[in-house]
């Protein structure tokens, strides 16, 4: 619909649609919606990967550029977070740990399939002559190795893979919001509260897509190198460190009279060696990435 719309106008316009269907949608809706587009990233990526596999050339996968591998991980790093939404994902279960652990467990090995998949479809096709490309999806979509259902279906997935990573961002942003500001569980917020939290978390992008349209790999190249290494690499290894120092949370105050309270055990398996090995790449990943955008 973007080319139908004045100049301008497609991003509000998807911001504001979406935004209204998660705010003010009922939850039969949005999950409704959102199975739709997820059903439509299963049906458009097992096209791909029918429609690329047969030219898929090992030979394509065997070249490497290794000095080039630092530069990938924050977006590869960056494309596997799903932490944020965590919280939304224990509320929707209701707490229960058993169904939180599996919802965790399938909705990181499912991902990462596709991901392992996509690459090798995609990495596979591409022959070395067309390796300058910026965009290998570009070779796909109208060198030899394409047609008129395959570069659909590459248009399609791109489309609803954003749009299904909107959805649990939105929802993983909104409650931490809430959470922020003291709003309580969210089935108890009023419609100028879930308004203004939807601005809370909406505004900021929108912004930044509208100042600088084309600064989307770049953004996600600093989200990944510096937001997501801190908030996920850096500061889950200073908490977990100090839980293990003091096994014994206190009590919120003084005056009462209630012994403290004994944490449940770490299940995490590593140990400090875990933590150091975290610590240590989270550390490589914020030097080049300070490198490659700062000298």
């Amino acid at each position: 619909l973007a080319p139908l719309l004045p100049a301008g106008t497609a991003t509000p316009a998807f911001v504001a649609s979406l935004g209204l269907l998660l705010t003010f949608g009922s939850t039969a809706a949005v999950d409704a919606c959102n199975n739709l587009l997820v059903a439509a990233v299963v049906a458009s990526f097992a096209t791909i990967i029918v429609l690329g596999s047969p030219h898929v050339r090992p030979a394509n996968l065997l070249r490497a550029s290794w000095a080039k591998a630092p530069a990938a991980l924050p977006i590869s790093v960056l494309s596997l977070v799903y932490h944020t939404v965590v919280p939304h994902v224990v509320e929707k279960l209701r707490g229960d740990s058993r169904r939180v652990a599996t919802a965790i467990l399938a909705g990181s090995l499912i991902p990462l399939a596709m991901f392992l998949t996509w690459n090798t479809v995609v990495l596979g096709s591409v022959p070395a002559a067309a390796r300058t490309l910026d965009d290998p999806l570009a070779f796909l979509k109208t060198g030899s190795a394409s047609n008129l259902l395959l570069s659909a279906a590459l248009s399609l997935f791109s489309l609803c893979a954003i749009v299904t990573s909107a959805v649990g961002i939105f929802f993983g942003l909104k409650s931490f919001l809430a959470d922020l500001v003291a709003l309580g569980p969210s089935h108890r917020h009023t419609q100028t509260q879930r308004l203004l939290l939807a601005l809370g978390v909406l505004a900021p992008p929108l912004a930044c897509a509208l100042l600088k349209p084309d600064a989307f790999l770049f953004a996600l190249d600093l989200a990944g190198c510096f937001g997501v290494t801190v908030l996920f690499g850096f500061l889950p290894v200073v908490a977990v460190f100090a839980l293990r120092r003091r096994p014994h949370l206190p009590p919120r105050r003084r005056r009462l009279a209630s012994p403290p309270r004994r944490a449940p055990p770490l299940r995490a398996p590593g140990g400090n060696l875990a933590l150091a090995l975290q610590f240590a790449l989270s550390s490589f990943m914020i030097a080049d990435g300070l490198k490659r955008h700062l000298l």
